[in-house]
């Protein structure tokens, strides 16, 4: 693999212009902004490394990306990825521009360098640098590249059902990808999920004086034993049920999980 890291190396510049490029793409899902553009400049990047590449659209969403290209192997890995990023307000708060990428000391910033469109042009970077070096590639790869990632996916469920057969693979590999705080590329074979609740505490039907504490009910302290009944100081979940269903870890895992080195004490320090 030396050869083809050693090519990637020569063609840094060359993958940097390519994210800049890429970035300068305002698509913020959230303000329907630069998403048809962006997903036909996506769909022109694979094209130029040999997919076959096209935009389908889905329903209710935005469009994605979907490329294909066949290899040595009759195995297939997925990539998934979402060209989508963040609204970058407050704006005040940029040193530079969010969508004019910026090279300061070694980093590219602006918005999308790394979420998720850095993790798009490193693997692009990566299956041109194989192709070069080696030339077919060793499997059939695929991608899937979403548009609304960044607002929740709300139609990608759909989409999937109905393209089944044409996202079948043997393997995906999800849009993270990171190193360790020592620079040790991370490889993560799952994640925690997500529960979005919103909670609303209805008392009296106008402001109050604080002189009728006693007998008015206050919806902020409801609130607040709402939020202490879910978890304790613990960090225990409290509902009830809730780990009924949940697999205890094995001896085994427990172990790999100890033995892997913490990072924990790196991570609190540099959110101050």
């Amino acid at each position: 693999m030396q050869d083809i890291f050693r090519h990637v190396d020569d063609q840094l510049n060359e993958c940097i212009a390519g994210l800049t490029e890429l970035c300068k793409l305002p698509s913020v899902s959230a303000q329907n902004s630069a998403i048809d553009e962006t997903a036909e400049h996506v769909s022109a990047l694979l094209r130029g490394l040999g997919f076959e590449a096209r935009v389908l659209p889905k329903p209710g969403g935005y469009p994605v990306v979907y490329a294909e290209q066949p290899g040595r192997s009759s195995r297939t890995l997925l990539f998934y990825d979402h060209y989508d990023v963040q609204p970058p307000e407050p704006l005040e708060l940029w040193s530079s521009p969010p969508f004019q990428p910026t090279l300061r000391d070694g980093k590219l910033y602006g918005r999308g360098v790394s979420d998720n469109k850095g993790n798009i042009a490193a693997r692009l970077a990566a299956l041109r640098a194989w192709k070069e070096v080696r030339g077919e590639l060793p499997c059939a790869v695929k991608f899937c590249i979403e548009g609304d990632e960044e607002i929740g996916s709300p139609h990608m469920e759909e989409f999937v059902e109905q393209h089944r057969e044409l996202l079948a693979a043997d393997a995906c590999v999800w849009e993270g990808g990171g190193v360790t705080w020592e620079g040790i590329p991370q490889l993560t074979l799952g994640v925690k999920g997500l529960l979005y609740v919103e909670l609303e505490s209805n008392t009296v039907n106008r402001d109050a004086h604080s002189s009728y504490g006693t007998v008015l009910p206050n919806a902020a302290w409801r609130l607040a034993w709402a939020l202490a009944s879910i978890k304790g100081s613990d960090e225990r979940v409290l509902i009830e049920g809730f780990y009924d269903t949940v697999r205890p870890a094995t001896p085994e895992e427990r172990a790999a999980v100890e033995a892997m080195p913490s990072e924990e004490a790196e991570t609190l320090k540099s959110y101050g």
